[in-house]
């Protein structure tokens, strides 16, 4: 599973972006665009190392993009309510400029009623000046963040779909997964290192495979703990995937029809809380693995160099060996171990 410091960190990076977003919108679009690309390159890096292995689905469960995939939706709500309110604001001014206001007395006005130089003429020529001003003011500012607001729309929107399709895609395999015969997974430690076999307090003997590219040895348990985490983010992804629906119908079709100014439910809400939801989830998942065992491994374990037969040979030696839970370190190494499996030497030492 992803680190719980990082998860933390993913956590605090959220959490103020999303009060800017519920209080006001600012330039913290820039670092939501930063976060949802990272959070697409880890998923993508992921799927590649693992080949969507259920034994690695704590490596390349997608459910932590979810609060990305808010942030650029509501990235593209914002741009485009922006370039609908100048739109109407250079309406407004030009159909304003364009009705025609008498600037000189008819026939049929009296010199009461002013005449080319009265204080009332006067205002209507520099009302429609003014006017004039500010509908080139509009169209110099649109002019300059035009391109701007373009690549900043694509980039989010490009986003935005990527993590739609990460997200099917890591649901669509976690279900197979799930429907697949059952799995073992490598439980690793650096005390099987040069032993044979182990054994722990119920009798049960497993044999040890040693990794030499990272120090450690393991031995192979039942997929337990993994089998629920396949049921988890196939429930997850799905009620992710619910939420961002009903907020991309209530965001992208239902209200900009009208000003979202007149509404309440103006940013993906839904999707927000889920995100954040998940990430407190996660956080406190993670400080629980860094101190516990996986299912069939007892603390103590008995760890032998050799067994010579099954005949009833004695085995040359035996030690007793007490484990623990593999701490912020090894919960760290196991993840990027995953993550990073398929740069080969590149990553490990060859």
């Amino acid at each position: 599973m992803q680190p719980w410091d990082l998860t933390a960190f993913m956590l605090l990076l959220h959490l103020p972006l999303f009060i800017v977003r519920v209080v006001r919108f600012d330039k913290a679009q820039l670092l939501s665009i930063l976060l949802a690309s990272l959070s697409v390159a880890l998923s993508i890096q992921a799927f590649i190392s693992t080949s969507f292995n259920a034994a690695k689905i704590l490596v390349w469960m997608p459910i932590t993009s979810v609060i990305d995939a808010g942030n650029m939706l509501h990235i593209t709500i914002l741009i485009d309510e922006e370039n609908r309110e100048r739109k109407e604001a250079k309406r407004r001014i030009s159909s304003h400029t364009s009705e025609g206001v008498p600037l000189i007395p008819t026939e049929s006005q009296s010199p009461s009623q002013g005449n080319l130089f009265s204080p009332q003429i006067i205002h209507h020529q520099q009302s429609r000046e003014s006017m004039h001003t500010m509908a080139s003011g509009l169209d110099q500012e649109a002019n300059k963040h035009k391109r701007l607001h373009r690549a900043v729309l694509i980039i989010s929107s490009f986003l935005f779909a990527g993590i739609i399709a990460l997200q099917v895609t890591g649901l669509v395999f976690a279900i197979k997964n799930r429907l697949s015969s059952p799995f073992s997974v490598e439980y690793c430690s650096p005390a099987f290192v040069g032993y044979a076999l182990q054994t722990n307090i119920n009798c049960t003997v497993y044999s040890v495979t040693a990794e030499p590219n990272k120090g450690i040895s393991c031995v192979a348990l039942a997929g337990m703990k993994q089998h629920r985490w396949l049921n988890i983010t196939i429930a997850v992804l799905f009620f992710a995937l619910l939420c961002e629906a009903i907020d991309f119908f209530i965001l992208r079709i239902v209200m900009l029809k009208k000003s979202m100014h007149e509404y309440v439910w103006k940013r993906p809400m839904l999707t927000f809380a889920y995100g954040l939801c998940i990430l407190v989830v996660l956080l406190a998942q993670g400080v629980n693995d860094t101190r516990t065992l996986p299912d069939e491994m007892s603390q103590q374990v008995l760890i032998a160099n050799n067994i010579k037969a099954a005949d009833g040979s004695p085995l040359d030696f035996i030690c007793k060996a007490t484990l623990t839970g593999p701490g912020l370190r090894g919960t760290a190494l196991e993840w990027m171990d995953g993550l990073f499996n398929s740069w080969g030497c590149n990553y490990y030492s060859c």
